[in-house]
């Protein structure tokens, strides 16, 4: 089946919740306690803080994967912070050798050298390539394949036609993963090295005071406010348009709702619903309407009835008007 929809958890009790809601895949993340106690605070196991995105215990990532596999639903596991260091790799490999006797079915990682680790290893576990591995292209494919990678969740800024290039050239068999709802990035993640520690370094409030170098034409000044009153709002609607619900209460933000026909007739294994911290309501409302709208590509619904469908839902036209909440412009 393709276009399966991948839902974020991080408590044990959003496991049925958001299976019940048509979640059909799941992802957390994990933060063990031998973590906490030998790393610095900023040395995060995983892109999401530790406290409220993440599991703090194996038994209860233990329990959210017998819970979903009463559905027949796989786990899979983040650990993909940009790169570790040697002495972090022990650490790693006895949580994902303690994760693969859980029973979660695949590990989401970005490193280079835990995915080494892990395919001299042969844990029985798959590998999932992170966006934040950077695939964007056919030869990149190849060589995350010979590393034993299973599945490329691949970066935010492929358009849908740089996409099926990398599918249609890339080797098989391998899965293809991409972006669906909420949580954009204003970089390409993979490429922006800064810690989300002290928060994202493109949502800190810079003040600016430009003054133009002599010789510059007339008006540079206020072209220049200009563009960045526009960037300003670039980076509301990728913050989730200041993490607002629309009337329906469905989060708004980035969407890639309207696509989700060309991403079918590309072959996309599933779809991704962003926001490991969201609160419950938020992941349930996000995943309810992607079901939805993948229900309506399922049964073979034209692109257009299938992207009339999926604004009618979301409710806020002057939105999906502009190309910044739009993932596949």
């Amino acid at each position: 089946m393709k276009l399966k929809v991948l839902a974020p958890f991080s408590a044990v009790e959003e496991v049925e919740p958001l299976i019940a809601a048509g979640a059909e895949e799941l992802y957390c993340g994990f933060v063990p306690a031998v973590w906490v106690r030998d790393q610095p605070a900023d040395q995060w196991i995983n892109r999401r803080y530790p406290r409220g995105a993440n599991l703090c215990a194996l038994s209860q990532l233990a329990e959210s994967v017998r819970l979903a596999a009463r559905w027949q639903v796989p786990v899979f596991l983040t650990v993909n912070a940009h790169c570790y260091s040697p002495a972090q790799l022990p650490t790693l490999m006895k949580m994902a050798e303690l994760a693969a006797e859980a029973g979660v079915q695949a590990l989401i990682v970005s490193d280079l050298s835990l995915l080494l680790a892990l395919r001299d290893a042969a844990l029985p576990i798959r590998r999932h390539l992170s966006s934040l591995g950077h695939c964007t292209n056919a030869e990149a494919a190849s060589f995350f394949a010979e590393l034993g990678v299973e599945r490329l969740i691949l970066p935010r800024g492929l358009s849908t036609r740089e996409i099926a290039a990398l599918r249609g050239r890339g080797p098989r068999p391998l899965e293809y993963e991409v972006f669906l709802l909420n949580d954009g990035c204003a970089y390409d993640e993979a490429l922006c090295l800064t810690s989300h520690h002290y928060g994202p370094i493109c949502l800190t409030p810079w003040k600016v005071d430009p003054h133009p170098m002599g010789g510059a034409k007339e008006g540079r000044t206020s072209k220049w406010a200009e563009n960045w009153h526009a960037y300003q709002r670039y980076l509301w609607c990728l913050n989730n348009c200041g993490s607002s619900c629309g009337a329906s209460g469905l989060p708004n933000g980035p969407c890639g709702l309207c696509a989700l026909s060309a991403l079918g007739a590309i072959g996309i294994d599933a779809v991704k619903v962003v926001g490991r911290e969201a609160s419950t309501p938020r992941k349930l409302a996000s995943v309810r309407v992607a079901r939805a709208v993948v229900e309506r590509v399922r049964l073979g619904e034209s692109a257009e009835a299938v992207s009339g469908y999926a604004r009618e839902l979301r409710g806020t036209p002057e939105l999906c008007e502009s190309t910044y909440t739009c993932y596949y412009r």
